[in-house]
């Protein structure tokens, strides 16, 4: 708070005082208890608090106030201007908030959450001076708006409300079940209402009013509750119903979910499964290991091409595992007293349907797919329940089978969220016992810079980012936690070759294959130079820069295609300007660099310029790799981009590869430096350049006039000559070599002293 709000404050006649006594998380009639006074905790809140996250703790500490409610059908506040402990038991519910009433000096409303911020106290509004004070920092969007409408809904039935103001005494204690959001429901509410099973205070609350039950009867889930004490009531009669049967609403929400609480939640929903449905979950239990559950989220913070990395993962994982099973899991229909579904919900099925249907065309018919998009939320936990591990999205999607089920997993999901500490990512703190998920390393991750269209409306906050993510990178992930679980069904046999097969070797296997994609082999060639410092020319989306794991990184780029400012800091720099730019007169504040990726406009006379200015800032251990060195077709061999799509059009060639003329750089360096050893990755080609002479130089064309004027079936009559293709193995190993033999030299010094 500002000196000015302070000085403010206090001239409206309140107490800062008085005001920051009303954070505290219990006030009784005896007086105010800060968070580290339990003299007048009961001994449950005590023993609670004993077994909990430090996140959880402190919202235990912040809602102790949620028991003395029960315990005496009131709440307490102190009175900002006189200090005075007030009690009520006036409420009003609108939207995600209780407005508790209370006369001091002045008429004030002590807000708390429902179903926002886990029932902590929110704010202190005074009508009569239109001021709002809100507790820790927190702001509401459109608070303005929403206190307008609930005055406005007041005034509007003002008979019944002033007399429900009216009425003293004691009120009856409602506890409000309403969120149809099932991890919300889940983990605030029916944690909620353990919370008050596990004090013994169930009995105390007189009534329940059910606006939602998207994971079944409240009743059903707690025998404790009796069925008479339970009402279902529609969202508009809620305010109403408070007025007419002087209620005093209950703020319980909660933020933990205990084991035994989903084990509740398991067998009520067990029991509203077919026979045929369990039959079938108990058959692919006996018959498949292991069995993988995939999430599949359109819209915001998805993964992009999660349609073929997911068909990816599937064939490659279905290679070491064949009696796999895959369950593709989606959105689920929330159970429903009327079996009621919404347009919005079936839209959204109809979307996901589709999506799984593309996924299932792109994988063997013989892999076993159980595709649960659009079932009963019932349906999809029970089958969450019988897989072995899950690879979801972050979020509610993974919820489902995270806080349920407790089943390892491996979540991906964009930077932004990775840039959180593990201990504060949904998903990881908010069950007890529960297995915190791998999360996809943010190297294989890179957020797209568009905004989102989430609930009716375009979002730009990047926690909502959509990403594209390294499939090969995610599948490693999953091959491990595959790996390393122990079950009796391992033991369902496997293909003979991967019998012979230890963890170990498989894993090898696959990091040998890490190297097909351009990061990992700037990183691999990272590692034998030790680089310290990376430049990059022609950077794009930054889908290889952001994931190059080097100290310092200079990136180059005349319009970088994302937002630049979540990646940059001291150690990683760009530049906006072109590469010809850069060389002239930016690339001297650098010295030089050891290792050098040229990724530019895919032309021969740019990317040779690039080339040759960058030896100006090198050293005898830079390590170049040089991008898109073998076309893979005519079309792609062009050097103007445009004339080579129209090309491929007219032809019915719908490859996205442009590589232009760039191999003639190869031919050059074949020609014209000598000094420099090179070999070419095989697919469409990237050439690795370092200081070692050639011992059989021999100039072919001896001219870069000739070598400009070359077609692509000259490319193709010396491609296997001159390029000198190689597995990664070798490349890898050719490198090493000419490092250690470079370091085993004498210096130059050394040479002049003798």
């Amino acid at each position: 708070m500002s000196e000015e709000d302070k000085r403010f404050i206090e001239s409206v006649g309140l107490s800062l005082t008085y005001l920051e006594l009303n954070r505290a998380g219990l006030i009784t009639k005896e007086g105010v208890f800060q968070k580290e006074d339990t003299s007048n905790s009961t001994e449950f809140q005590q023993v609670e608090q004993l077994n909990l996250p430090p996140k959880v703790m402190k919202i235990a500490q912040r809602t102790k106030f949620h028991h003395s409610m029960v315990e005496d059908g009131y709440i307490y506040a102190i009175c900002p201007s006189t200090g005075k402990i007030l009690s009520s038991n006036r409420s009003f519910v609108y939207h995600h908030f209780i407005f508790y009433r209370f006369i001091g000096k002045e008429v004030f409303y002590l807000i708390t959450g429902k179903g926002y911020g886990f029932g902590e106290k929110i704010a202190l509004y005074f009508p009569k001076k239109e001021l709002t004070i809100f507790s820790f920092a927190r702001r509401i969007k459109d608070w303005s708006t929403t206190v307008n409408e609930w005055k406005a809904y007041l005034v509007t039935n003002w008979k019944k409300t002033w007399s429900y103001l009216l009425i003293s005494g004691k009120a009856k204690k409602v506890l409000i079940v309403q969120s149809g959001h099932f991890a919300h429901h889940l983990w605030n509410e029916l944690s909620g209402i353990y919370r008050l099973y596990e004090a013994g205070y169930l009995y105390k609350v007189d009534r329940f009013l059910v606006l939602n039950e998207p994971l079944g009867y409240i009743d059903e889930i707690f025998p404790e509750i009796p069925s008479e004490k339970v009402k279902w009531i529609k969202r508009e009669e809620l305010l109403e119903e408070i007025l007419d049967n002087n209620y005093f609403v209950i703020t319980f929400d909660y933020a933990f979910i205990r084991e035994n609480l989903a084990e509740r939640v398991y067998q009520t929903l067990l029991k509203k499964c077919s026979s045929a449905l369990q039959s079938e979950v108990e058959k692919a239990r006996k018959k498949h290991f292991p069995i993988l559950w995939v999430s599949i989220r359109l819209g915001d913070r998805t993964w992009v091409s999660q349609v073929e990395g997911i068909a990816n993962i599937i064939k490659n994982l279905w290679e070491n595992f064949p009696n796999l099973a895959i369950v593709i899991d989606g959105f689920s229909l929330p159970e429903s007293r009327e079996g009621f579904v919404n347009p919005q919900h079936e839209a959204t099925i109809k979307r996901e349907k589709e999506t799984v249907r593309t996924i299932l065309s792109l994988l063997p018919p013989e892999i076993k797919v159980y595709d649960t998009v659009g079932c009963w939320l019932h349906e999809s936990i029970v089958w969450a329940h019988a897989i072995d591990l899950y690879l979801a999205h972050h979020g509610t999607i993974q919820h489902k089978v995270g806080w349920t089920a407790n089943k390892p997993g491996v979540v991906h999901t964009n930077r932004k969220i990775l840039k959180q500490p593990l201990s504060s990512r949904a998903g990881a703190w908010e069950r007890e016992n529960g297995i915190v998920p791998v999360y996809v390393p943010k190297d294989y991750i890179v957020d797209i810079n568009e905004t989102v269209y989430r609930q009716g409306r375009w979002n730009s906050h990047p926690h909502l980012k959509n990403y594209e993510c390294d499939w090969k990178g995610v599948y490693e992930e999953v091959l491990k936690l595959a790996l390393s679980i122990k079950d009796e069904r391992v033991n369902v046999p496997l293909n003979a070759e991967n019998q012979l097969r230890s963890n170990s070797q498989t894993i090898k296997t696959m990091n040998d294959k890490m190297l097909a994609q351009r990061f990992q082999r700037l990183n691999a060639l990272a590692k034998i130079n030790c680089t310290a410092k990376y430049l990059e020319v022609g950077v794009f989306r930054g889908a290889t820069f952001n994931r190059v794991n080097i100290p310092f990184k200079v990136a180059v780029d005349p319009k970088f295609r994302f937002n630049t400012n979540d990646y940059t800091d001291r150690n990683t720099i760009f530049h906006e300007v072109t590469s010809d730019e850069f060389f002239a007169k930016l690339a001297s504040e650098y010295d030089s660099f050891d290792l050098i990726y040229l990724d530019g406009l895919h032309t021969f006379e740019q990317t040779f310029r690039d080339f040759c200015a960058s030896l100006r800032y090198s050293h005898q251990n830079t390590i170049w790799l040089i991008d898109d060195t073998h076309p893979t077709s005519l079309f792609s061999a062009d050097p103007d981009p445009r004339r080579a799509r129209r090309l491929q059009k007219l032809v019915g060639d719908d490859s996205p590869n442009w590589m232009g003329d760039v191999y003639k750089v190869v031919f050059a360096i074949h020609d014209f430096f000598p000094q420099f050893s090179y070999a070419t990755f095989p697919g469409h080609g990237q050439t690795v350049v370092w200081t070692e002479t050639r011992k059989d130089f021999a100039p072919l064309w001896n001219s870069l006039e000739k070598i400009s004027r070359m077609k692509y079936d000259d490319f193709l009559e010396f491609r296997d000559s001159i390029l000198k293709i190689r597995n990664p193995s070798e490349i890898i190993k050719a490198l090493e070599k000419a490092t250690i033999d470079r370091e085993s030299l004498p210096s130059s010094k050394s040479l002049v002293m003798t």
